[in-house]
């Protein structure tokens, strides 16, 4: 996932992370492969996060963030992958609404330039992706 995400130019400045083994190992595998040194910030509120509780966490990022990146766990990953999707292509907004397999990629944009005016369907999915689909 790390090598689509930097061939694809995907470079995110922050990276919010469970504390979580199973988190911070796949963060691991990411980490070498992205473009550029992004900041990583491990919080625990981040472990078993709901989906508000997450979109109450991005809410709160600095303006001078550009991408950011969440690794966390399932159901509010999920949960909150959906809720963000207003827009994209339907295929993949009916895969993501199936399911969010282990290491999937969403990378939702918003027209916002703050974090703090994110709200439900106010994104557009530009990809989802998972190992599997890479292979």
């Amino acid at each position: 996932m790390g090598a689509y995400m930097a061939a694809e130019g995907i470079e995110p400045q922050l990276i919010l992370c469970s504390p979580a083994t199973r988190a911070r190992q796949t963060l691991a595998l990411v980490l070498p492969k992205l473009a550029g040194e992004p900041s990583v910030e491990f919080e625990d509120g981040l472990y078993l996060a709901s989906s508000s509780s997450l979109l109450a966490r991005i809410r709160k990022v600095r303006a001078n963030i550009q991408c950011l990146m969440l690794v966390g766990h399932d159901p509010g990953m999920h949960g909150l992958a959906v809720e963000l999707s207003g827009q994209g292509r339907p295929e993949d907004l009916n895969r993501l609404a199936s399911k969010f397999p282990t290491a999937g990629l969403a990378v939702i944009a918003f027209r916002t330039g703050q974090w703090s005016q994110v709200k439900p369907k106010a994104g557009r999915l530009d990809t989802f992706t998972s190992p599997r689909r890479l292979s």
